[in-house]
């Protein structure tokens, strides 16, 4: 749309010829706040006597100059010069076409005055209020833009200010339904970081009117929603989580029926977490020989996961886990490896080390050789035995507090064997992780208490050791159900139908007559 401003009015003063006796002239242009300089001069070198100076019939105050007395035929004589009109500051004109809101400079016009112009729709000042250039462009017009648009003119330095006609604009409406709708995502590929923003962009090729926007995750879930008068919108989604990886798409509707954009993939990566380095033994205390897993896991991280195992800060070896679950790296022991151990996990988004476990190695005992020869090898062995035994393979209890275990019970997991010399240690297991272990110093079996959740389910098992070699239990199932809730009205039946049952087995049985 462009509109233009004019003038209304002659843009210079045009010079004068007169043939009249008397004759007024001004200079040109003037601008309200000039100093105006009016002559009154007879023709023909006859002067004058008085001067009196009129404006609309009405005489102006004030003193003028007189040069002489104008003498005709030496009789005095009054003279009337003609009207000259002066313009101090026209009017300006709002024009407006298609393409641009303009308009032309005002005239009449002088070097040194500054003119500012300023639209209007409505009482509503366009644009961003006074400016130098009389041109105002409107990117696009919509049907509620019609409207009244006049504009204003001013000198800068006097302030003053001329305001144009009032001009009706009507803004056809033409609905154009949405067309070519299209899925930006920010980063590009949608790959990104945990706590990184991710941007959804929408645009539509073609479509007029209000449009509204939404934006779709995995074909179910609505992430946000917007209607405006544009053929982008964008949507912010704030530090992501791994919860936002999912399939992405967006629609526009502006009211003939939604057209949707192609599939986008977000995928939002998780930096691995620090991992917790287990040592898994055959016995409680590791011996030349033996041979020890160490289990290293990031509980949380984007896999695949490469984990690095460390002793005394000397690389051991890695191992790489495609999906979640950690890494094990199988160590056979020797006095040298004594010391500190840690582990270390990257999948491509920052290194993560573990806390250093201390692993103590021992000599391997050996038989004793008997000092007196005399007695027999059997008999020495018979005596040896009687003095240190090997646990047993242990026994493993689940003590519930009812038949069923809900989330929220507290379980005592009991591990004994049943026969072996003092101390033994005992470790407690839930699908091959080491949920803890416990002592039990002068013989007997120890407990270790766990408070359950839905992920408890499983099987479980434990171990005993002191020393003569790692016994391992049976296998024991658990079977952890929701929290457990009894309406009042099933306790009720329950109740009432055993209270029956007892009166019913009270009373003796009747007999047919």
């Amino acid at each position: 749309m462009r509109v233009k401003t004019e003038a209304a009015g002659d843009k210079q003063c045009a010079p004068l010829l007169f043939v009249d006796r008397l004759i007024l002239q001004a200079l040109c242009p003037v601008f309200e706040g000039d100093n105006v300089v009016l002559r009154c001069g007879g023709r023909n070198k006859e002067y004058t006597s008085e001067r009196i100076y009129h404006k609309d019939g009405e005489q102006l105050c004030g003193s003028f100059n007189s040069e002489s007395i104008m003498e005709f035929f030496k009789t005095t004589r009054k003279e009337t010069s003609k009207s000259l009109r002066i313009t101090l500051f026209p009017y300006p004109v709002l024009t407006a076409s298609p393409s641009q809101l303009h308009g032309d400079q005002l005239p009449p016009q002088k070097s040194e005055v500054q003119l500012q112009f300023r639209f209007f729709r409505d009482s509503q000042a366009l644009g961003s209020g006074w400016s130098s250039s009389p041109e105002l462009q409107i990117a696009a017009m919509w049907s509620e833009d019609s409207g009244s648009y006049w504009c204003e003119a001013r000198i800068v330095t006097h302030n003053v200010i001329k305001m144009s006609q009032r001009s009706w604009i009507h803004v056809q409406s033409e609905e154009v339904p949405v067309f070519g709708v299209n899925l930006e995502i920010q980063p590009p590929g949608g790959q990104l970081t945990e706590g990184e923003n991710l941007v959804l962009i929408c645009s539509v090729a073609k479509g007029t009117g209000t449009i509204t926007f939404s934006w779709h995750k995995d074909g179910i879930k609505i992430v946000g929603r917007k209607t405006q008068r544009s053929l982008v919108a964008e949507l912010q989604v704030g530090a992501v989580t791994e919860h936002h990886t999912g399939r992405y798409y967006c629609a526009a509707d502006n009211g003939h029926g939604p057209i949707h954009s192609k599939w986008s993939t977000v995928t939002v990566k998780i930096p691995a977490s620090h991992p917790v380095l287990t040592l898994r033994m055959p016995r409680a205390q590791a011996m030349e020989g033996d041979t020890v897993e160490l289990h290293c896991e990031s509980l949380r991280g984007s896999p695949p996961i490469s984990y690095l195992f460390y002793h005394k800060d000397v690389t051991l070896g890695s191992s790489s886990a495609p999906s979640r679950g950690g890494a094990s790296f199988n160590l056979s022991l020797t006095a040298e490896h004594s010391g500190n151990y840690f582990c270390e996990a990257d999948n491509g988004l920052g290194r993560q080390h573990s806390q250093r476990v201390s692993l103590n190695v021992t000599g391997k005992q050996d038989m004793p050789t008997a000092v007196n020869t005399n007695k027999d090898y059997a008999v020495l062995q018979t005596e040896l035995h009687w003095a240190f035994f090997p646990a047993s393979r242990p026994v493993l209890a689940l003590n519930a507090p009812r038949a069923q275990a809900v989330v929220g019970d507290v379980v005592e997991l009991h591990c004994e064997a049943l026969r072996g010399s003092p101390p033994i240690w005992y470790w407690f297991y839930h699908e091959d992780v080491s949920l803890g272990n416990t002592s039990a110093p002068s013989g007997g079996g120890a407990s270790f208490n766990l408070s359950l959740t839905a992920e408890h389910s499983g099987n479980y098992f434990c171990e005993s050791d002191n020393g003569l070699g790692a016994q391992r239990s049976e296998v024991v199932m658990l079977n952890v159900r929701g929290e457990l809730v009894l309406p009042g009205l099933e306790v009720t039946v329950m109740v009432n139908k055993i209270f029956f049952q007892q009166i019913a087995q009270s009373l003796p049985l009747s007999r047919s007559v």
